[in-house]
């Protein structure tokens, strides 16, 4: 996980990345640590729309797409989006 202002950026495998970029899934499940948790948590108060950015582990390239929840059950956050696109890198 990488933040940058209002991005949150995660890489993903082929085979989940197309299934995310085409909205198919239109989430992702990840295991934060507590600092990786804080930061999140620290970008939703100082932004009202947050975005996450996405990329293939294998090529590159990317999507970005506005983060409509962020849940956390324990150790797990899973981050749904949008399926409209918000904008190409």
């Amino acid at each position: 996980m990488n933040i940058k202002a209002n991005i949150i950026t995660f890489k993903s495998r082929p085979e989940f990345f197309n299934k995310e970029e085409s909205g198919i899934k239109n989430n992702t499940v990840r295991y934060l640590s507590d600092e990786e948790a804080r930061k999140v948590d620290r970008v939703q108060c100082l932004f009202s729309e947050v975005l996450i950015q996405i990329t293939n582990t294998e090529t590159g390239d990317s999507f970005r797409r506005v983060i409509r929840d962020i849940s956390t059950n324990e150790d797990v956050t899973v981050f749904t989006w949008d399926l409209e696109e918000e904008s190409e890198v």
